[in-house]
């Protein structure tokens, strides 16, 4: 875990730049101090970007490894616009009855050329894998017998677990648990895991986020009073 801070040279307020790691996919956003937290690995590439500054890109150097600190000086950029066009509506200034007004074309797909009805929801690796070791006449019999179905729908859950955690993290990221909620960076996913266990947990990612903050709150506290008694 690398320890890091985002700064302007104009003073501006630096909340919320991100800094993604194209390496690993991960990302997180700088606190009001510009301070950030983030999972690196040597020569790791870091994108910071926010809309009032120039982006920056990072190589996780030994440097950065070693010590695990590093500061990013953020240059303030103009974003111009070729063109303004300037027409005249009828709009009332009242959302609701303008919504309504408003024409708008459908989006371009296979639902709307006709081509099908229902949109299709691709199948995951693991459950692409499932479907084929479940289909046929032989296959169900040898891959149950064998043990490789049950491996395959417990890859499933997993994928599942995966992406309600990251679901999490669109909204909280590790930068807030760690700050606010005070669990060890290095702990981040352990305590995810932790509250993903809860029975209340895939109900609760899909409530309004001020709901699953309450939930990450509550749980927090019981994770930390858990590790405090194992130690």
């Amino acid at each position: 875990m690398v320890e890091g801070e985002v700064f302007a040279d104009s003073g501006e307020d630096v909340e919320s730049v991100q800094i993604f790691n194209l390496s690993t996919s991960k990302g997180t956003l700088a606190n009001k101090e510009g301070k950030f937290t983030l999972a690196v690995s040597l020569s790791d590439t870091l994108f910071v970007s926010a809309l009032q500054f120039e982006k920056v890109t990072i190589v996780i150097t030994l440097e950065h490894y070693v010590s695990k600190k590093m500061k990013v000086a953020l240059k303030n950029t103009t974003n111009k616009l070729d063109a303004i066009v300037l027409k005249r509506h009828s709009l009332s200034g009242n959302i609701a009855q303008d919504a309504k007004n408003i024409k708008t074309e459908a989006p371009i797909s296979a639902v709307t050329l006709g081509i099908m009805n229902v949109e299709i929801i691709p199948l995951t690796q693991s459950e692409r894998k499932l479907y084929t070791a479940t289909t046929g006449i032989l296959d169900p019999i040898i891959n149950g017998l064998s043990g490789k179905t049950k491996m395959l729908k417990a890859h499933i859950e997993l994928d599942k677990e995966k992406r309600r955690i990251e679901r999490i993290l669109e909204s909280f990221p590790e930068s807030y648990i760690t700050q606010e909620l005070k669990i060890d960076a290095d702990a981040v996913y352990d305590f995810l895991y932790f509250c993903e266990a809860q029975p209340s947990f895939s109900s609760i990612i899909n409530k309004e986020n001020l709901q699953i903050l309450q939930f990450l709150k509550s749980r927090a506290e019981e994770y930390k009073k858990v590790k405090t008694e194992e130690k």
